[in-house]
Formats: structure tokens, sequence, C-alpha cells
């Protein structure tokens, strides 16, 4: 993969942060299709909420593009390891993924990530112990494996 022919990391090393994130992206992306489908749970905790409510509510067919995207990123992670040759191993597309997991992380200055104004409350609890260290996480596997 990548990561080998770069020599940025040892390939077991890459083989592993791309089977990791690649694992972790497809089980959200799980959820996500679980969540379109009408299930319920862990709702709560990923959405924001004003106080009054959700913040939004994300639709049906938003919800499976995410879905889909995930696992794209999914995807691209088991590419840029070497695992499965025949996915796509672009580095740039590996760098474009490390920067929306990235901008993930530092947020929107209001409801999510690391400069969220929107403090106390079920989600931003999760957002700060799971959201947001999980692409913080996710992004440095992708630049790492963008090499």
């Amino acid at each position: 993969g990548a990561l080998a022919h770069a020599g940025a990391l040892p390939p077991a090393v890459g083989a592993v942060l791309g089977a990791t994130a690649a694992t972790a992206l497809a089980a959200i992306a799980l959820l996500h299709v679980a969540w379109a489908c009408g299930a319920r749970w862990g709702l709560a905790v990923v959405i924001p909420s004003t106080g009054e409510g959700p913040a939004f509510r994300p639709g049906r067919a938003m919800t499976l593009v995410v879905a889909g995207a995930l696992l794209v990123a999914a995807a691209l992670a088991l590419g840029l390891s070497g695992l499965v040759p025949s996915l796509p191993s672009s580095r740039a597309l590996g760098l474009a993924a490390a920067l929306v997991f990235a901008a993930r992380a530092v947020g929107d200055g209001r409801w999510v990530g690391l400069f969220k104004r929107r403090r106390g409350g079920r989600f931003a609890s999760w957002d700060d112990l799971l959201l947001t260290p999980l692409c913080v996480a996710l992004c440095a596997c992708f630049v790492l494996a963008a090499g």
C-alpha cells in the first residue's frame, strides 16, 4: 500500500491503522443506515440540543448520504493500508479525508468540535469524550496512511 511504498511506517502498522479506521468507519456507517431505517438508539447523544429539542433533524436521505460517505472513507482506509490493493489508494484522497475529519474535530464554533460554544448536555459531553477524539484519531490515521 501507500504506507509501505512511502516508507513512512512499517507495513504491519499501516495495515493495523487501515483496518482499525475502516472498521470504525464501517460501524459508524451501519449505525447511520440503522438511523435512516428508523432506529432511535444513540440519537440523543449524537445530535446537538437547543435545550428545547434537537438543533436539527437530519432526514433519511441525508443520513444515508453520510453513511455512504463513511463507507467510501472506510474503503479508502483499506486501500491506503494495502490490505485491499484493488481499492483506491490516492494520497490526495487520503489527505482530503484527513482534512474532513480535522474540520469536524475543530468544529463549527457553535455546536460541535473542540471550539464549540454550546457546553453542557448529553451531546456536548459525548462530543468531548468520544466524537471529537474519534475524528482526531481518524484524521491522524489518514495523514499517516497518505504519507
